[in-house]
């Protein structure tokens, strides 16, 4: 009996996995680009591969389909390949303007359904596509590796960007939400991000203030600080916006820490200048907040889905226009700190205070 078991683990071993594929035979896709054919008849696809040999000296080459729809289109672009796609480093897709515009729906629910996708990658749009298709990497870089970074750059830097991932597309799309998705493009052979574009029944419909993608990411708690640069320049951080979803009111409430990084003006502020500027600064959130929901308002779109947080609150209560007609109230309450702050509280502490 042990001389079977052995020969049937020989077996097993010598043969392998049955959909087992050697290293040299995936093509590692790091990002799917996505536009319309000159007669924009079909899809046209171009996947970014890695380049995995030692002797390439660029980091990627692209993988070209044509089809009617994404999956036809994607299925072309290996069909006189012997190499099989490998879509668990996808880590980028753009599509075009003109591909945003249309409803994509279908093409949501195909790469909801396709298995072989990771749902993390973050999605783009462009409005100049060949600036993309012409971008070449240098040697273990990729276009899609790229822009994640650069994305989280500028998020962590300023707040005022703002691109979904994947699953948040799905999420919002399943809720009948809109969504915002980023503007990229190359430029000087450098990936640049900007812009940002509103989602509505998952065709763009509008691009948006800088303010919009900034009161998104608080709204939704997308990232950790923000700055705002006026006559000084601001640092936000540690903060938190509550929600409060009344019958006929919401009220969003604004708490957090600000750091002053710059003053241009003198080298100090005095205790009774910060507490000017502190209310200063308290009123202006007030007003920005109050000037996004607004913009919501004149461009018939909710923006920011209160639609959505009003019934969860208020099922039967809500209406098509609830987010518009309900009355908002916004208060901020930040507290403020001269740049410097290891030295001010090792002052403080010498105080006993």
């Amino acid at each position: 009996m042990k001389k079977i078991l052995l020969l049937l683990s020989m077996i097993f071993l010598l043969t392998g996995c049955y959909d087992y594929n050697e290293l040299n035979d995936l093509d590692i896709v790091a990002s799917i680009i996505v536009d319309y054919d000159d007669n924009k008849d079909n899809y046209e696809v171009h996947l970014e591969v890695l380049n995995t040999a030692d002797s390439e000296t660029e980091g990627s080459h692209l993988v070209k389909g044509i089809g009617s729809t994404i999956e036809e289109a994607l299925n072309d672009t290996f069909h006189d390949s012997y190499n099989v796609p490998f879509f668990s480093h996808l880590t980028t897709m753009v599509v075009s303007k003109d591909v945003a515009m249309n409803d994509m729906t279908n093409f949501y629910d195909y790469l909801l359904r396709d298995t072989d996708f990771r749902k993390d990658f973050q999605i783009y749009v462009t409005e100049d596509i060949d600036s993309i298709l012409d971008y070449v990497p240098k040697k273990e870089e990729s276009f899609g590796e790229n822009a994640k970074k650069l994305t989280k750059t500028m998020m962590d830097k300023n707040g005022k960007y703002k691109t979904c991932a994947f699953r948040e597309v799905v999420y919002h799309y399943l809720r009948g939400n809109t969504y915002l998705l980023g503007g990229i493009k190359v430029e000087d052979e450098k990936v640049t991000i900007e812009d940002a574009y509103m989602f509505k029944d998952n065709k763009l419909v509008l691009e948006v203030d800088e303010y919009v993608p900034l009161f998104m990411n608080i709204l939704y708690a997308k990232n950790e600080s923000f700055q705002i640069h006026e006559e000084n320049t601001y640092l936000f951080h540690d903060y938190k916006l509550e929600r409060e979803i009344k019958e006929d009111k919401i009220v969003l409430s604004f708490k957090g820490n600000v750091r002053l990084l710059n003053v241009y003006d003198k080298d100090s502020l005095t205790s009774e200048e910060l507490k000017k500027l502190e209310k200063d600064i308290n009123r202006r959130i007030e007003k920005l907040f109050n000037d996004v929901i607004e913009y919501s308002k004149k461009n018939d779109i909710d923006m920011f889905n209160f639609n959505y947080f009003y019934y969860l609150h208020h099922p039967k209560l809500l209406k098509k226009d609830t987010w518009k007609n309900v009355e908002y109230e916004i208060k901020s309450d930040v507290n403020v700190r001269e740049k410097g702050m290891l030295l001010e509280a090792i002052e403080e502490g010498r105080d006993g205070k």
